[in-house]
């Protein structure tokens, strides 16, 4: 993983561990830069009927070191224990230079693992775990010259990268708070290495 500690791209997030034991995190890109930038935010899923359509919790969760549930929003790596028939890559919102935006993500309870390329099933198992840390990575792109991405057909308002070759230059950044959560981590076939 590329976490970029210098560049000028702001990341901060308010974490609201609910009393139902859900989840709502509030969190804000600031960009101070002279660049254009693209967030990889725009999760989405196959359904059932092999269609695209958004995530339904808006980042990948997984139980990570030290206690921390990671709340990933970006590029999920290929897994290692099975071949997919693609790789997916989020569509992405535009952020202007010198703009900022908000985005909000609300897990219902409990929490759980999730991995696109691990759907939850009617056989999925799970284990309930108390963790202690929040870890909020948001992954983006600089508008260069070999960026090129064209309006999403999937998730209105985003737009679809067409050059993968770009995903070279993906950064990630990263916020956490020290919080207890109780999840539900995933104990069948299930990768982590997001």
């Amino acid at each position: 993983m590329n976490v970029d500690a210098e560049h000028d791209v702001k990341l901060t997030a308010n974490f609201d561990v609910r009393r139902d034991g859900g989840l709502e995190v509030l969190y804000t890109v600031e960009n101070p830069t002279q660049q254009d930038v693209f967030l990889f935010n725009g999760l989405w899923n196959l359904n059932e009927q092999s269609q695209f359509e958004p995530d339904k919790q808006g980042a990948y969760c997984y139980c990570g070191e030290e206690e921390t549930l990671v709340l990933f929003v970006g590029i999920p790596p290929l897994p290692g224990s099975k071949t997919p028939f693609f790789q997916i890559v989020p569509h992405v919102t535009h952020l202007e230079a010198g703009k900022a935006l908000k985005f909000k993500i609300d897990f219902a309870a409990p929490v759980s693992e999730h991995n696109p390329y691990f759907p939850e099933t009617d056989d999925s198992q799970f284990q309930s775990v108390n963790l202690q840390k929040l870890e909020l990575r948001l992954q983006y792109l600089i508008r260069t010259q070999k960026v090129q991405v064209q309006p999403s057909k999937v998730l209105p308002g985003l737009f679809e990268l067409i050059t993968p070759e770009a995903l070279a230059d993906v950064k990630t950044l990263s916020v956490a708070t020290v919080a207890k959560l109780k999840v539900r981590q995933r104990t069948d076939t299930f990768e982590r290495a997001l």
